[in-house]
């Protein structure tokens, strides 16, 4: 049986059910990728398939992709959520970077004047600010991993309806009311009621900075040193050196269009209503 999603903007034909809420049929300007889970020895390179990421998590997961099909590769006896969970947040990002697609590691949000993009490193708190802000009334694009079409009209594109955050923090989104699942250290929680489905022009690009003092300031970053944290945070492919120029003059053309400031905040103690402020102004 296939199964038919519309995921970072693609409509995706999968021979797996990866637990999120199924797409209409596509229009034609829809891109198009395909997905074939096999329960064969992860690890072992097939004939005739290129190797294009290695994840070793309690085994080995093996991705291949090719002509627009990406495959995973991994021994019987994982749970499908523990699936779900590594196809949606790596195997489809990778396959897109190969494309030549820019994916940043971030949390996306609406706001009145667009798309609101979270950056920073694992444990600065994307997620978890962007399940607080959910729990306010706005809605969320994308968690984790974000695509960003650069044309006339810088474009963020919702991924799926799906946010993660660490068992710990659960109590601090009881507001949110919703459905958890599990993904290896993370819980994954249901946000359909508070998704947002549709693209979305960039507004701005806020990478998120923790700090030690309470409270939150927020101040813009320079050309240069906006660059060198957008690129940071680009998802890059290892075995296609050829999408780093693509990516590269991306990140120019974002960074020259769009403002990116630095959010320092502390993680306890911190006022959410000025920090929604400074995201929505």
């Amino acid at each position: 049986m296939r199964h038919s999603y519309l995921v970072y903007g693609y409509h995706l034909s999968s021979n797996f059910d990866l637990g999120i809420p199924s797409a209409r049929l596509p229009s034609r300007r829809t891109p198009k990728m395909n997905f074939v889970l096999r329960h064969e020895r992860a690890g072992k390179r097939p004939k005739g398939r290129s190797e294009s990421l290695m994840v070793r998590r309690f085994g080995v997961f093996s991705f291949y992709f090719k002509a627009r099909t990406l495959e995973l590769s991994l021994d019987r006896g994982f749970a499908a959520e523990e699936i779900q969970a590594v196809i949606l947040n790596l195997g489809i990002p990778f396959a897109l970077t190969l494309l030549g697609e820019l994916i940043i590691h971030a949390s996306a949000l609406q706001t009145k004047r667009g798309a609101v993009i979270l950056m920073g490193r694992r444990g600065q708190g994307k997620s978890t600010l962007a399940a607080l802000a959910a729990g306010k009334g706005i809605k969320i694009l994308s968690d984790d991993m974000v695509r960003v079409q650069i044309g006339k009209n810088i474009v963020v594109h919702p991924s799926f309806p799906e946010i993660r955050v660490f068992a710990k923090d659960l109590v601090r989104h009881r507001r949110l009311k919703v459905q958890t699942r599990e993904s290896f250290l993370k819980k994954r929680l249901d946000i359909r009621d508070h998704f947002c489905s549709r693209p979305l022009t960039i507004d701005k690009i806020i990478q998120l900075k923790k700090q030690s003092a309470h409270g939150a300031v927020s101040e813009t970053l320079r050309s240069s040193e906006a660059f060198r944290c957008v690129m940071d945070n680009v998802l890059h492919a290892p075995t296609l050196v050829a999408c780093a120029p693509k990516h590269f003059q991306d990140v120019v053309s974002l960074v020259a269009k769009t403002p990116v400031l630095r959010l320092h905040f502390s993680h306890r103690g911190f006022k959410l209503q000025k920090v929604l402020k400074i995201l929505q102004a």
